[in-house]
């Protein structure tokens, strides 16, 4: 793993291939290198990476993702909460950016891959593949899902395990569209989104922690 990867370097096969097909077949044949070369910019535009400022303390979660919030619900996790948890899940089109960032300062304890289906993830996606990422942090555990979706078949993720991480980092990313849920402790942060709720990975505000 390399924590100074970045999303264009996940695209440079997208996007380069396709460039040099159009500038090959230019001049011959002009309508296939112009649809190459439009193939290899959309490319371009969806491995955009632009930084960041992320304004957080301690006590804020941020959203992990850009898109749009999907659900915002109760589940129970039995691998990394070990019990009730309050699920915040966002929805990434193939227009927003994806690249996933840390929801809080901590650390990757422990990454679990689940095998599964590709039905797109903004209905049912519960069995789909995803990548499970175990974080922890001052106020203890908190646990990401990259769900894979129709489009999208692979998640990655560039921070070493046990690597600190403050909070906004790039942690990996999901290869055209799909889905990024934050798992908290049942009751141990307000959430502050709701279902339809537009949000930013690593600015937009999705849970404040409680004082005890």
């Amino acid at each position: 793993m390399n924590p100074e990867r970045r999303a264009w370097q996940e695209g440079l096969p997208y996007i380069v291939a396709p460039l040099a097909t159009a500038a090959l077949l230019w001049q011959r044949h002009r309508t296939v290198a112009a649809a190459a070369a439009a193939a290899g910019l959309a490319c371009a535009a969806f491995f955009r990476d632009p930084d960041v400022t992320t304004e957080a303390d301690d006590d804020d979660v941020v959203s992990a993702a850009c898109g749009r919030v999907m659900a915002v619900d109760r589940v129970e996790d039995a691998w990394w909460i070990g019990g009730p948890a309050d699920r915040i899940a966002v929805f990434l089109s193939i227009t927003d950016v994806h690249v996933n960032r840390f929801p809080i300062a901590g650390r990757i304890r422990e990454v679990r891959r689940i095998a599964g289906q590709f039905v797109p993830a903004m209905l049912h996606s519960e069995n789909n593949c995803r990548d499970l990422l175990g974080l922890e942090g001052m106020h203890g555990r908190v646990l990401l899902a990259q769900i894979s979706g129709l489009i999208a078949r692979r998640s990655v993720q560039w921070w070493p395990v046990d690597e600190p991480a403050r909070v906004g980092q790039r942690f990996g990313m999901i290869r055209f569209g799909s889905r990024t849920d934050v798992y908290l402790p049942a009751g141990a942060a307000q959430i502050l989104v709701r279902p339809g709720d537009r949000v930013v990975g690593g600015i937009t505000r999705i849970a404040r922690y409680m004082p005890f």
